[in-house]
């Protein structure tokens, strides 16, 4: 199992940084238990993403992993495999959101999660700040920066596989990620859900987020 395999490494290579390229959101869950262990509880997730991923296997209309892989990484005793650490849900913040589900919108209401749509932030970033400011008050110390591709507009990228309208634009998602890693460091981060229709597609705004805007 890749899950399995993906933990037997990072826990065999003990890195500081992890980097993750490629794959769909469940790509996050390792470096993000493996950090929040090695942090002791003290790294913040912000997910920049069009969609919550926060379902519970009996919640989830589609029964895909992808979009359950905070709900695992907290500790949801309906997986059989748990992190190490389960995040806190203190620990995760939404930038970009727009398509969610009843049940997700519940929980993140129920427990006081941040969450800021692409309109929030496309030219303000007072809510930037206000997540940094949350996790700094939870002596958080460094960040996962976990970037699914379609909190793009989808007019601006196209290539994912479930495009969303409404979306940050290209330069403004860079404009945000240089404003999260300056103001504290990165344990880890992920790219994901990059789906190009044939080879190269999309690939020169790709590299641009790698290199401007997580400055790997």
């Amino acid at each position: 199992m890749q899950l399995l395999e993906a933990m037997a490494i990072v826990k065999r290579e003990t890195p500081d940084f992890i980097l993750t390229t490629g794959g769909d959101c469940g790509a996050s869950f390792v470096p993000i238990a493996y950090m929040n262990k090695k942090y002791e509880g003290k790294i913040g997730v912000i997910w920049v993403d069009a969609h919550a991923d926060i379902h519970a296997p009996s919640t989830s209309p589609s029964g895909n992993y992808h979009g359950m892989v905070l709900r695992h990484l907290l500790g949801e005793v309906e997986f059989e495999i748990q992190p190490d650490r389960p995040l806190a849900t203190g620990q995760i913040a939404y930038l970009g959101l727009r398509d969610t589900e009843a049940e997700e919108d519940l929980f993140i209401a129920k427990n006081n999660i941040p969450r800021y749509a692409a309109k929030d932030i496309m030219e303000d970033d007072a809510p930037i700040h206000s997540v940094l400011d949350h996790f700094k008050r939870q002596g958080i110390t460094h960040l996962h920066l976990h970037v699914d591709c379609d909190v793009m507009d989808e007019k601006t990228f196209p290539y994912v596989h479930v495009p969303e309208s409404a979306g940050l634009g290209f330069d403004r998602l860079i404009e945000i990620l240089k404003i999260l890693r300056r103001e504290m460091p990165l344990s880890s981060c992920c790219l994901t859900e990059y789906a190009p229709f044939k080879d190269g597609d999309g690939m020169e705004m790709v590299k641009r987020i790698y290199k401007e805007g997580l400055g790997v």
